[in-house]
This record gives C-alpha cells, structure tokens and sequence, in this order.
C-alpha cells in the first residue's frame, strides 16, 4: 500500500503478497528488524520498481508512509538470509526438545557469562542452526542464534524455552539482524 500510495504508477502493475522469510501469508507478523518481503508484480512493472527502489527520495517516502511498521531499505539482495536473531525471553532456555525434535547434536560449553552451543558438523549442515549462545540474567534469558536457512523462529520460542504454558511463548521478543 505504502508504494502504490508513492508511486501509484506502480499500483497497477501489482499483483499480490508472496510472503516474508520468516512467515507464512496471513499469519501475524511478530518478529522485529530486517525481513525481506516479496511482492509480485506484473513483468512490465518490475524495472520501474528497481527503478523506485534505486532512488533514496522514493525509500525515505515509503519508508513515511509506512510510518511505525517499518522502512523501506530497497530490493533485497539475491538469496538474502539473515545473519543473526537476537531473543529476549522471560523465562529458562529448555533446548532439548527442539534440539530432540530436530535430532541436533552438540555439546553445551560454558563461554563468558553464560553458554554455547557447539553443534557437530552433521547438525550444521541440517540448515536449521549454525550457532547458539545464551546467558541467563534476572530470571530471563537472553539468546544469540546464527540461523541456518531452514530455521523457522516461532519453533524455537516454542520448544526452547521453560513456558509455564504454551501461549506464553508470545511474551518472548525476537529482533532480525
């Protein structure tokens, strides 16, 4: 909406929504920070939005548009992923049912303040983690994950942490990098 409202030229040759890295279409979009979205366009409008997305003016005014939701940074690089998610959470890392379910192995290190996850070569290569650290403080937990491409967040806030019921996975906070 935020595009078609600055460049209506563009409104016509859009087609629909195809979703976000980590999502699925309608589902509600919680994570924070960098995300790419993809949007589908009729092949005669798309050099007009690489054009669009070239032009800082046109980024800064869809950014305004889009107001609290987020900022515009332009057409995401080929095979973009993100480098890291940082998690906030109240409660108790618990990793062993996610890495159970996902038949991760790795040995937990204690590093600094808190730990690391050293997961065996054959776990990497899974593509759900490439790394995992965390640290316990004031009865919360905070949790730095490089993610591999199959990674899907939402099982993670799930599964790895002590939840003193199911729904209360929501009260984590999850910031893309």
């Amino acid at each position: 909406r935020a595009l078609g409202a600055v460049q209506p030229e563009l409104a016509t040759g859009y087609r629909r929504y195809g979703g976000a890295r980590f999502g699925a279409e309608g589902a509600p979009v919680w994570l924070e920070g960098a995300e790419r979205l993809t949007l589908y366009f009729r092949a005669e409008t798309v050099a007009a939005v690489v054009e669009a997305a070239a032009r800082e003016a046109v980024r800064t005014e869809v950014s305004r548009e889009l107001g609290a939701w987020g900022r515009w940074l332009g057409l995401a690089p080929e095979g973009w992923a993100p480098s890291r998610i940082a998690i906030v959470s109240p409660f108790a890392p618990a990793l062993e049912p996610f890495l159970r379910r996902h038949a991760l192995k790795g040995e937990r290190r204690r590093e600094g303040g808190g730990y690391a996850l050293a997961l065996t070569p054959a776990a990497v290569k899974k593509g759900i983690l490439r790394e995992l650290r965390y640290e316990q403080a004031g009865g919360g937990t905070r949790m730095e994950v490089v993610p591999g491409p199959k990674l899907e967040p939402e099982e993670l806030l799930r599964e790895g942490f002590a939840l003193p019921d199911p729904r209360e996975w929501i009260r984590s906070r999850a910031e893309v990098f």
